[in-house]
């Protein structure tokens, strides 16, 4: 018996071994599609025309196994082409209204595959050196819609500053500046200033509507009120964090963050280069 696949070489000694070695191992590294013939007929007649996944929904099967039978086919499943007024629709829409309101516009669009192909007048501008000194300064003591308020970015609310913080930072910054008062209340002495902020401002209770501010302990009174009994790796840490809060911010940091929070938090300042 020679193998069904190569038709040259024989099976395995096995007598149900059914193909070769050679090609059982190419079989296990590449599966066979499962699609019969009726379902390859419609796939080859619908890729580059219908999305893949709406393919997938249509013939009622799986993302590999329409994979595999594009492998074995040698070819690929691009996005449909849309028209020029399509594609014209699209971008002007969604250079005034953003890519989510644009997606509820036209829903079965490929967004992205329009906007991230063809040129198009950029809804935001890149971040700035200076602007990217400011934001650390502000972390964890300026609210984000403030921060949003003072930069002024086109198109952009809150949630740019959270994107800006996760993408050029990687982290969410709130402890940049200093330790919450409900963590840092178990390491320092009485009387350790507290700072209040509307960084976080949380709702006591929804029913009353009642809220409150955020405290913080800042790094560098975090350190000179560290408590005797406090681990000396803790200590450590803390005193380089009050070592960079000095760095960022500069001499007379109390004075200077007190007149941020009025210009920025309780203002309507915007940043300027």
């Amino acid at each position: 018996m020679i193998c069904p696949i190569c038709k040259i070489r024989p099976k395995g000694k096995h007598h149900n071994a059914k193909y070769c070695k050679p090609c059982a191992v190419q079989r296990r590294k590449k599966p066979r599609t499962t699609l019969n013939e009726f379902q390859k007929r419609k796939v080859r007649k619908l890729a580059g025309k219908v999305p893949q996944v709406e393919i997938q929904k249509m013939l009622g099967v799986c993302k590999a196994s329409l994979q595999r039978f594009a492998r074995d086919e040698g070819f690929q499943y691009r996005f449909p082409k849309y028209k020029k007024k399509t594609i014209d629709q699209v971008i002007d829409y969604y250079v005034k209204h953003g890519k989510v309101k644009t997606q509820e516009r036209f829903p079965k669009v490929k967004i992205r595959s329009i906007i991230e192909r063809y040129a198009h007048i950029p809804r935001q501008r890149k971040w700035t050196d200076k602007e990217l000194l400011e934001l650390p300064r502000m972390a964890g003591i300026i609210s984000m819609g403030a921060q949003a308020r003072y930069f002024n970015r086109p198109n952009a609310h809150r949630g740019s500053i959270q994107s800006a913080w996760m993408k050029k930072f990687h982290h969410g910054g709130s402890s940049m500046n200093g330790l919450s008062w409900n963590i840092a209340k178990h390491y320092v002495r009485p009387f350790c200033p507290v700072l209040q902020t509307e960084f976080w401002r949380q709702r006591e209770n929804s029913k009353r509507g009642l809220s409150f501010s955020r405290g913080i302990i800042l790094w560098i009174d975090l350190y000179e009120y560290l408590r005797p009994e406090v681990p000396e790796h803790l200590r450590s840490a803390i005193k380089t964090l009050a070592k960079f809060q000095k760095w960022l911010h500069g001499p007379n940091i109390k004075n200077k963050i007190e007149t941020m929070i009025e210009r920025i938090e309780h203002g309507r300042e915007v940043f300027t280069n």
